[in-house]
């Protein structure tokens, strides 16, 4: 009998031990912020220096994205992946806000299929970014690189 419940007690405390560590090493879920009524290729612009880091909130990355639907963020693209490769079983979200702050959430037939890739030139990695079409979920944003790579620029050089 006495060993009956040392085999159960290590099955429930080997549980928990998993439990616990599944819970902290899970991936980050994501939530995106744009304009309300912003349509077009949503763009997270990774490994910029100069500017913000990711923000995390319970558990989630915050993309706040400006009018022009880009954040840049000196974060590298792995950012609260599960490991090097794969970012994991994660919940991903899509807000609107509105001009007073408020957000309300993008329907999925709204969203397109997002993609993480690099733009080089000359053989220097020029961009790393995530994009996803928001409003049009047919769009391709493959070809939006150079358009996004003057952007990044603008918006470098104003500050």
């Amino acid at each position: 009998m006495r060993r009956k419940g040392f085999h159960i007690s290590g099955s429930v405390v080997i549980f928990f031990a998993l439990a616990i560590y599944w819970w902290i090493s899970r991936p980050l879920d994501e939530a995106f912020y744009v304009p309300e009524d912003f349509e077009g290729c949503a763009s997270i612009v990774y490994d910029i220096q100069g500017v913000s880091a990711l923000e995390v909130k319970n558990h989630t990355i915050q993309y706040h994205l400006d009018k022009d639907g880009i954040l840049l963020t000196s974060s590298p693209a792995d950012f609260g992946w599960e490991g090097q490769t794969s970012s994991g079983f994660h919940t991903t979200e899509y807000y609107y806000v509105n001009k007073n702050g408020k957000a309300s959430e993008i329907p999925i037939e709204h969203i397109g299929q997002g993609t993480l890739g690099e733009y080089s030139e000359n053989g220097r990695v020029r961009l790393t970014r995530y994009a996803v079409p928001i409003g049009n979920k047919e769009m391709s944003c493959e070809d939006e690189y150079y358009n996004l790579d003057k952007l990044v620029d603008e918006k470098l050089n104003k500050k």
